[in-house]
């Protein structure tokens, strides 16, 4: 990602390299949980889900990805990391 610049520690290569996985990865939790619950097209969602509960879900899918781009971004920059 950041290879174009040569006075960068490997550390902080291998930190923001892992970050953007993080976000990609995110990003498909997101995508895919508003997906699951077709909020604006009812007809295509594949459980049988009621309206109201799928509104009331739809806040889930986001407050997911950021637990895990917060919580994997922690791991990542623990000092007690050995890899």
């Amino acid at each position: 990602m950041l290879a174009r610049l040569p006075d960068m520690s490997d550390e902080l290569v291998d930190f923001a390299d892992e970050v953007l996985r993080l976000t990609f990865f995110a990003s498909l939790i997101a995508g895919l949980g508003r997906a699951f619950l077709s909020n604006h097209r009812p007809s295509w969602r594949l459980p049988a889900i009621p309206d109201a509960i799928a509104l009331a879900m739809k806040p889930l899918p986001p407050l997911l990805a950021i637990f895990v781009l917060i919580s994997g971004a922690i791991e990542v920059s623990a000092p007690w990391r050995t890899s």
